[in-house]
């Protein structure tokens, strides 16, 4: 059961969303601070962001990445295929009512 139990306020009413807490951990990976790599594991430990995203993660980390550039990497461009084929204009008329029409993104919210 997914329970969408966090609200956010919008300017024109309100977004729900949850949050997915991962239960299996990751054995023998050593991601203390001061743990040195390349940007290619940072980029993988740190769920495939953009390598400017990675790097400003991982120096919040306290880890120290090797010199070198963001190869292009499998998932990746897999994900980026995928997301190409999503239909841009939708068929569906616009909701009449109030939770006429409910749609599930799948994104990280984050407070500044």
């Amino acid at each position: 059961m997914i329970e969408f139990d966090i609200v956010i306020l919008t300017a024109r009413g309100a977004t729900f969303a949850c949050s997915f807490i991962r239960e299996a951990e990751f054995a023998g990976i050593s991601t203390e601070a001061g743990a040195k790599m390349n940007v290619q594991k940072a980029h993988n430990l740190l769920g495939y962001g953009n390598e400017k995203a990675t790097r400003r993660s991982a120096q919040q980390l306290g880890w120290i990445l090797r010199r070198g550039k963001l190869k292009p990497c499998e998932h990746c461009t897999k994900a980026k295929l995928k997301h190409k084929n999503v239909c841009k204009d939708s068929t569906v008329p616009k909701a009449t009512e109030p939770g006429g029409q409910v749609f599930i993104v799948l994104s990280k919210v984050t407070v500044s």
